[in-house]
This record gives C-alpha cells, sequence and structure tokens, in this order.
C-alpha cells in the first residue's frame, strides 16, 4: 500500500469520525491520537477546529490545547489561504503535498525553527468546509539530507582532485627535459583551483636568484617575476608558507606585491631529495579557501613536480658522466664515435667540408715518468681547457685515449682548419704550468688533420685517416701539422 493511499484512509478515517463518531468524542480522539503523523484541522479561516497529540508535538504545544488559534501564527511561511478556499469550492480531495514549512512560534522554544512537511486535503461538510492538514517533522530527515550532500560534493570533489594528480603524474613521467615539466605543471596546476592565480619559479643555485618559468590566471600581478631567495618566508623556513592579506599577525613576504582586498597567498619550496630546485606560489584564494586540505593538496602538488625536476636533472647528470671524461671534463671516445656518425652523415647530405684533427702531447710518456702523474694529470686538465677555450661552439673536442684527442671542426675548409689548429699549436707551446712549487716544461703537440666532403667515407675511416696523418706527422719530428686533403681509400 502506497503512501498517497495510507494518508488517503487517514483523511477518511477523520472525515468518518467526525460524522459517526459524534456521539462519541473519546473514541474520536483515541483513533487520531493513536497515529504517528500529526492531524490538524482548520476551517477556511484557518482556525484550528482539532488537533491530535502528534501535531501539539510536532508545532511545540504538547501540553495545551490548539483550539482556536491561528495556523497561521505557527509558522514562518503563510498558507495561501484564499487560494485554498478558490480550489476548495469546486473540488474535494487532496491539494498540496510534501509543502515545506518552518516553525515560528511555540510554547516549546526547542522546537522553533524546525522544519515540517505538510500535505492538505480539503473536505466539504453540508456545514462548512474544512482544510485537513497532515504534518510530519523533517528537520532530522533535512539535516541528514544536507550531510550527506555536503558528503557528495566533498567526494566528488576529492574524486577531481585525485583524478588531476594522477594526470600530472603520468605527464610528469614523460618529461624528459625540466621546461616540459613546467610546461605540464601550468596546463593541469590551472585546473586545480580555477580562480586562483599561480607561479613556478626556477631557483639559480649560483645567483640564489629565483625566475619565474610558468604562471597562469595573471600570477605575476600577485607576486614578482624575479626575486631573491631571501625574499621568501618558505625558502627561509624550508617549510610551506601561508599569508593572509587581512591579518593583522604574520609576515608577508617581499616578493609579493601590494595586497588587494582580503586574499590568502601560499609559497611551497619544490625540494626533493634534499635539494631546493625552486618553489611554487599560489595566490589569490577568497576568504576562508585556504583549509589545510587545500594546503595539503598543494603541498602534494609541489612534492611530485619537485621529484620529477630532481629525477630530470640527476638523469641528465648521470648522462653527463657518461659522455664526459672524468679527469678534463671534455668529451670522451663514446660521446665521439656517435656524434662523428650524425655530423659525417649531415657534411655528406648537405655536401659541405668537415675537418677531423686528431692531437697527440709530444713525449708525454717521458713527461709521466719524469713530473710523476699529477703533473702529468695537470697537463692533460691545462690542455683540454686551452683547446675548448680556442675553439667554436660547434666544434668538438674530445679525449680519444692516454694523451690523444680529437677536435671536430663542422664546416670548415681545408686551410681555415689548418690555419685554426696553427694557431692553437703556438698557444699550446706558450702554455707554461707550475706543479708541487716547480714550473713544467713547455709542451708541443703533434696534428693529423683530415679536411674533406665526405662522400663515400665513414665516421670510423675518417678518424683513421688522421690517425695515420698524426703518425706521419710525429715521424717527421712532432709539433707540426700533417693535412690529407684527397685519401685513397
Amino acid at each position: 500500500m502506497g503512501e498517497h493511499q495510507i494518508m488517503v484512509q487517514t483523511f477518511n478515517s477523520v472525515k468518518s469520525s467526525m460524522f459517526e463518531l459524534t456521539s462519541s468524542p473519546i473514541d474520536c480522539d483515541r483513533l487520531l491520537n493513536s497515529l504517528i503523523d500529526g492531524v490538524l484541522v482548520t476551517n477556511a479561516e484557518g482556525c484550528i477546529l482539532l488537533a491530535n497529540s502528534a501535531a501539539r508535538i510536532f508545532l511545540g504545544w504538547p501540553k495545551a490545547s490548539l483550539k482556536g488559534q491561528l495556523l497561521t501564527h505557527l509558522l514562518l511561511q503563510p498558507i495561501p489561504l484564499e487560494s485554498l478556499c478558490q480550489c476548495s469550492n469546486t473540488f474535494e480531495g487532496e491539494l498540496f503535498r510534501d509543502t515545506e514549512f518552518t516553525l515560528s512560534s511555540a510554547q516549546d522554544e526547542s522546537v522553533v525553527g524546525n522544519c515540517l512537511s505538510v500535505d492538505c486535503v480539503v473536505m466539504v461538510t453540508e456545514q462548512q468546509q474544512m482544510f485537513v492538514y497532515s504534518i510530519r517533522d523533517v528537520t532530522a530527515i533535512n539535516a541528514r539530507r544536507e550531510a550527506l550532500t555536503a558528503e557528495h560534493q566533498y567526494l566528488k570533489q576529492r574524486h577531481r582532485e585525485i583524478t588531476l594528480l594522477d594526470e600530472l603524474n603520468t605527464r610528469l613521467q614523460t618529461c624528459l627535459r625540466v621546461d616540459e615539466v613546467y610546461a605540464i605543471a601550468q596546463t593541469i596546476l590551472s585546473a586545480f583551483f580555477p580562480d586562483c592565480s599561480g607561479i613556478i619559479y626556477s631557483l639559480d643555485e649560483r645567483s640564489g636568484m629565483l625566475d619565474c618559468v610558468s604562471g597562469w590566471n595573471d600570477g605575476l600581478l600577485l607576486s614578482t617575476p624575479i626575486f631573491k631567495t631571501c625574499d621568501c618566508w618558505a625558502l627561509r623556513l624550508g617549510k610551506s608558507y601561508c599569508f593572509h592579506d587581512g591579518h593583522a599577525q604574520g609576515i608577508s613576504c617581499h616578493h609579493l606585491r601590494s595586497p588587494s582586498g582580503s586574499m590568502s597567498h601560499m609559497c611551497k619550496p619544490l625540494t626533493a631529495q634534499g635539494i631546493t630546485h625552486g618553489l611554487l606560489y599560489w595566490g589569490g584564494f577568497a576568504d576562508g579557501t585556504l583549509t589545510p586540505e587545500v594546503q595539503s593538496l598543494i603541498d602534494t602538488i609541489a612534492e611530485r613536480i619537485a621529484l620529477a625536476i630532481a629525477n630530470i636533472k640527476m638523469r641528465d647528470q648521470l648522462e653527463e658522466r657518461s659522455i664526459r671524461d672524468q679527469l678534463t671534463g671534455v668529451f670522451n671516445r663514446r660521446y665521439l664515435e656517435e656524434a662523428l656518425e650524425q655530423l659525417v652523415h649531415r657534411a655528406n647530405r648537405q655536401e659541405t667540408s668537415i675537418s677531423i684533427a686528431l692531437l697527440d702531447i709530444d713525449h708525454f710518456k717521458q713527461f709521466n715518468d719524469t713530473y710523476g702523474h699529477a703533473a702529468g694529470d695537470k697537463v692533460l686538465r691545462e690542455f683540454s681547457q686551452l683547446m675548448s677555450n680556442q675553439v667554436r661552439v660547434c666544434d668538438l673536442v674530445c679525449r680519444y685515449g692516454g694523451e690523444e684527442f680529437v677536435i671536430v671542426l663542422p664546416e670548415t675548409s681545408a686551410d681555415i682548419a689548418q690555419r685554426r689548429l696553427s694557431d692553437l699549436c703556438s698557444v699550446i707551446r706558450q702554455l707554461r704550468l707550475q706543479h708541487a712549487g716547480k714550473i713544467l716544461p713547455s709542451i708541443t703537440a703533434s696534428v693529423g688533420l683530415v679536411s674533406l666532403v665526405p662522400k663515400e667515407h665513414t665516421a670510423l675511416e675518417l678518424l683513421n685517416i688522421a690517425d695515420q696523418a698524426l703518425y706521419k706527422a710525429k715521424h717527421e719530428g712532432r709539433d707540426r701539422i700533417v693535412l690529407v686533403e684527397n685519401p685513397l681509400m
């Protein structure tokens, strides 16, 4: 049996009781008071004619009679009696259902403000029109409904945050460069708090300056693009720092511009593995919205960005170590073999010259035996540094092995390459070194040079040609350059 049918039966019981039990009012009261729902009967003017015990409790008059009182005086929202009367002139039955009213006046003040759900049915007798109301107190139900709605909104927000964090993690793991991290962070972070502004700063460890590398929602209107580490309290403290414009307590970071309105700000160092790589700034939060939950979320975001940056930098450092000679700092033979293949292929495709020089420090074994390996190592380091300073950015300097080095000069003709290497050899002769308080003798170098448009020659073949030229330079007396322009292979 449905709720509507039960309500109709209740009203029918009230109607029959008023006609059939008028001779026994005690039985009528007993019937009405046995109902769980409150039952209230008024005339067309809203004057209460009858109320059972449940109705008196709901309306806050548990021990007093409501007969003769106006129902409209008890409720905050008015009941449209005129409309009800117009409807009831030609209709007998249900007028409205589940309409909520707020209790405004009661003998029991604890129920004032409670929410009542009211159903109304018009009942016509021979003597007058009457309105029968079924009343339920839905205050607790509404409170539970609001709590469930709030919980639903919270879970929905948490699901959104988890989804964005998962997307952030996935995309950060695919980054190969730090600038990619900044670009992805800008795209996704703006979706976390659309009404707020943000900036990612990169830290230059040598100068101690922070530079804006990414921003969203006009973040630079709230914070300056460049500042020192001492201008941010978060970097000073080594942890998150929050500040609210409208609060007298607390100190604002110096990199923030003049406060406008009542906004909250948060700075979080981008620290991973004990190293600070930058700063995440978030501002423009409305009053009361920078909650501990939001702060915790920003901490999590910053930690994941910092870890991605740290991993990329560590990978770059490991890769750099794998292609650099540990003693001299120039590229090693492994990198030479990979890079030279590409340079030769490009020269062949563009039909441009490429020059490859193989250098050897003269009498280096004798130098090592006389002055020791520490002095020999210093000569190798200074020799490498001198070559690196003399070449162009596009040129390649590598340690080939022992005291042998390779210089690759892309898009360089034979005469230009020979002239530049001749200048280099002159600078090498003028190099003066000291070790352990002693002045070391000057050094010279022998050079084998091959310069041509590669065509049918591979990188390995060109190195072999340069090696043969170097052997010839040593055989002819060292400290000289032997050039090969048109090798026969």
